[in-house]
């Protein structure tokens, strides 16, 4: 779920990425601009727990940089290098800020220069995150394919198939997943863009909750989680599928600058139901209402 996204592909969660004008992407696809973005995002159960009672709610606040290289290897193909840093502030839990770097490298192919034609791309990427606790610092991969498409002249079509893996301090935040997503432009002339975006992942997904032997039953790996206060919460990890749905709307302020205002809602759903106080409880809603000024130059 978190915002890096938008200065990854994809982003994602990170979109991917909307960027300022997407009606203007089969034009501007080949340049690459510093992209600048500084948000802020509600988020309603920022711990991933299954019963109202356990949910922490939160702001996020974040600043992200991001800047491409394109180099054309032949008359059809190119390979597109992106960098990025990212600063994250949580409201209430400072164990939860975050600085994290990385890069993707991404090899294209266009067979034509018609205006429908598709470009499928296969990409790698790696980023680093340091936080202010102790277990979740650390890093992540991902090597997938992508597909991106016009349409029409106004709605673009970005599909991705990734393999993620992330490496930490504590393993109970190791994890891997692999994930399928989609993502639809519609361009509203010069107004901005509306955009939806599905996503479907299936691996390993992390919540934190009062301590429950249910859920040490089904989890890969358990410990307190040092986020949210000494003693309070515990952290478990487990296999789960999970779906995420993403409505935004980007607002085109000028040729450089837009305002953008995204809801977010993820669903887990364990693959293994837990016993114990949480028996049948096996699924867990987020929602995340995000609103960011996105600057190019």
């Amino acid at each position: 779920m978190a915002r890096s996204a938008r200065l990854l592909a994809l982003l994602a969660p990170g979109c991917v990425a909307t960027l300022l004008s997407t009606a203007a992407h089969s034009q501007t696809m080949f340049e690459n601009p510093l992209h600048v973005e500084a948000g802020i995002t509600w988020e309603g159960n920022i711990n991933r727990a299954r019963n109202a009672g356990d949910k922490r709610i939160d702001r996020v606040y974040s600043l992200n940089l991001g800047k491409g290289l394109a180099l054309p290897l032949g008359q059809h193909t190119r390979i597109v290098f992106s960098g990025f840093a990212q600063a994250q502030k949580s409201g209430r839990y400072a164990r939860l800020d975050r600085v994290a770097a990385g890069g993707e490298a991404e090899l294209q192919y266009r067979g034509s220069a018609q205006f429908d034609a598709p470009t499928f791309g296969l990409l790698g990427r790696l980023a680093f995150d340091e936080y202010g606790g102790q277990l979740r610092s650390g890093h992540r991969y991902a090597l997938g394919a992508t597909y991106r498409q016009s349409l029409t002249d106004r709605i673009d079509l970005y599909g991705a198939l990734t393999g993620n893996a992330r490496k930490a301090q504590s393993a109970v935040f190791d994890a891997r997943d692999w994930s399928a997503r989609i993502n639809l432009d519609y361009a509203l002339w010069r107004s901005g863009t509306v955009y939806l975006g599905g996503e479907y992942r299936r691996g390993d997904v992390v919540s934190s909750l009062p301590q429950s032997p249910g859920y040490a039953g089904i989890a890969k790996a358990f410990a307190p989680d040092d986020a949210f206060g000494v003693g309070q919460l515990t952290a478990y990890r487990f296999e789960a599928k999970t779906t995420i749905w993403t409505l935004g709307y980007n607002w085109v302020l000028g040729p450089r600058d837009a305002l953008d205002f995204s809801l977010r809602r993820a669903e887990s759903k364990a693959r293994t139901s837990p016993g114990g106080i949480y028996a049948g409880s096996n699924t867990y809603t987020a929602n995340q209402y995000s609103a960011a000024y996105l600057m190019r130059f």
